[in-house]
């Protein structure tokens, strides 16, 4: 049958649910989906034609319900308020993003009226986010913005070459942000506190940040450079002290890289998970004889325990993405294989998928 915008078909049962998926993101780069932190509304680029018939989607997870929030624009960067009443999103050139914020109770888009695009970082009282700008002068500016008064707040000049990532985490009681600040190609942590921006890592290997469960630490993950022997470290940065410490965290891993001649030979990309307590990894393992290679999905604790093989595809065509809830219960995973996609949504350690979208291309 058609669905409301007359374009394509949805299947509904009650044990999968079958419809259109927008991807065209690469692995490790921002995710193409965002979920709500009741999990309930899941925000994606919908449909998947890579043309301008993509728009930015709201799917319901519960009832199959879709709403485009802007017509015939696919999201460059999307992200959830805490309190799950706003959807951030901006679209248009990558260069020049225009940026809007969807009311949940209003069920309407309001323009963002200040330059800025993601990725975004939410306060914890859901009243003030922050964004990303490039200048004319094509600088790197941090710039918030609140919603009470409907207006830019601060705009603050950075030193990066570019903010990464799919979000900034704005840091517990302050108006300060952390984010992963790239310069000539080295990734590292930096923040922005009061308008001026400090540097809290020099190694260049930063692939993901989160706060951790009890909000006053910053946690990272830095990437090896032999995941036959270590799949990533883990640092910790305690906000009231300044400290930064490693935290426990096995250099290998049970189910991932027992034995270096049964490891991965590369880490495509980690997620850490915002409630702090887990992450994601995508790794990729060498073909073996007639065996071909594999990518695969994990989903562990952040003290290296509970590894759980979520997904695994061939190398080839493959793209896998993990997408967590802000509350850290779901785990979203997207699945691009060539011209086919598919989206399921699970439980935080990987298990009891419930919901899947499968896209073929026509």
């Amino acid at each position: 049958m058609k669905d409301r915008l007359g374009r394509w078909t949805i299947a509904i049962s009650a044990a999968c649910m079958t419809l259109i998926l927008g991807i065209t993101t690469p692995v490790g780069a921002a995710p193409p989906a965002a979920i709500s932190p009741d999990g309930r509304q899941i925000a994606l680029a919908w449909p998947p034609t890579g043309t301008a018939d993509a728009e930015t989607t709201l799917l319901n997870t519960e009832t199959g319900a879709v709403e485009g929030l802007q017509s015939e624009q696919a999201p460059l960067g999307m992200a959830w308020s805490p309190d799950g009443a706003f959807l951030l999103y901006a679209v248009g050139n990558p260069d020049e993003p225009v940026t809007y914020v969807f009311d949940m109770t209003k069920r309407r888009s309001r323009r963002i009226p200040a330059k800025m695009g993601p990725p975004f970082g939410w306060r914890e009282d859901s009243r003030r986010f922050a964004g990303v700008w490039k200048n004319e002068d094509g600088r790197t500016e941090v710039v918030f913005f609140g919603l009470s008064e409907f207006g830019e707040t601060l705009r603050a000049p950075s030193a990066v070459d570019a903010i990464i990532g799919n979000r900034m985490v704005w840091l517990p009681n302050t108006d300060d942000v952390a984010f992963i600040g790239q310069v000539r190609g080295l990734a590292n942590v930096r923040t922005m506190e009061g308008g001026q921006e400090r540097t809290i890592t020099s190694t260049g290997d930063v692939l993901t940040i989160a706060l951790s469960k009890d909000g006053k630490e910053l946690i990272w993950a830095r990437s090896s450079r032999n995941t036959r022997y270590i799949l990533l470290s883990l640092y910790a940065f305690d906000l009231s002290t300044r400290s930064v410490r490693r935290q426990e965290f096995p250099e290998r891993v049970a189910g991932i890289n027992p034995r270096p001649d049964t490891s991965p030979t590369r880490l495509i990309s980690a997620t850490l998970c915002p409630a702090g307590d887990r992450l994601a990894v995508v790794v990729e393992y060498p073909s073996s004889g007639k065996t071909a290679g594999t990518c695969r999905l994990y989903a562990l604790r952040m003290s290296g325990g509970g590894a759980r093989m979520v997904r695994s595809v061939p190398s080839a065509n493959a793209g896998l993405t993990a997408v967590w809830s802000d509350d850290g219960q779901r785990l979203a995973v997207v699945d691009r294989r060539g011209s086919e996609a598919y989206l399921a949504v699970f439980d935080s350690n990987g298990s009891n998928g419930k919901v899947a979208l499968h896209w073929r291309r026509p």
